[in-house]
């Protein structure tokens, strides 16, 4: 991500003061107007939000640092395009939802076997990010979404494991669950697909 941000910091730089001092609200504002050149906007959005971006990337261990970089570029200006003033919500709140989303999204185009990070994050994303309900409430919703499933209880039983966090290995939460670790994945799997036909992970 170092290369990144060099980069970022670079084009930021060819920004004029008052553009650099705006507010990412503002900045959306802008953006697209043709005042200013939109890469630059880009640029001072990234280095507003830096700390955002770390810090939401940080446990995504299975993604490389600029495939990290990259997906906040695309983020970014997803935001921008989608960002209105007067929408209640904070710029840096919405890219965060998007970039979270983005990020999920990429690990399920990975096709190694996640770590117990990965799997961790979908669940506490799903709750943090966007529905922003405890546990108890997203377990409940998950139940509701798969009614009907023939092995309902005991997706929703890993589920509540992943929430509870109370492990260290994909192996020992297999132990735990009385679950093999190809089940484990293949729950992995089955709730990403889940949480995306309900547009969670964007």
């Amino acid at each position: 991500m170092n290369a990144t941000i060099k980069r970022m910091a670079g084009t930021a730089n060819l920004a004029n003061g008052r553009l650099r001092g705006k507010s990412l609200e503002k900045l959306a504002v802008e953006y697209g107007r043709g005042k200013y050149d939109d890469s630059v906007i880009v640029a001072v959005c990234w280095e507003k939000l830096l700390g955002i971006i770390i810090k939401a990337s940080d446990t995504f261990y299975s993604l490389a640092q600029e495939e990290k970089a990259s997906i906040a570029q695309v983020a970014i200006v997803r935001t921008l395009q989608k960002y209105r003033i007067g929408q209640g919500t904070k710029f840096s709140t919405l890219f965060y939802t998007v970039y979270k989303r983005s990020l999920i999204t990429a690990l399920k185009r990975d096709t190694k076997e996640y770590t117990v990070e990965d799997i961790q994050n979908l669940s506490l994303m799903a709750e943090e990010v966007v529905y922003d309900l405890d546990t108890g409430i997203l377990l409940k919703q998950i139940g509701l979404w798969l009614r009907g499933e023939p092995d309902r209880e005991r997706l929703l039983r890993y589920c509540e494991a992943v929430m509870e966090g109370n492990f260290d290995t994909v192996t020992q939460l297999a132990e735990q669950l009385d679950m093999s670790r190809t089940t484990i994945y293949a729950y992995q799997k089955r709730l990403k697909v889940l949480l995306e036909e309900h547009d969670i992970t964007g």
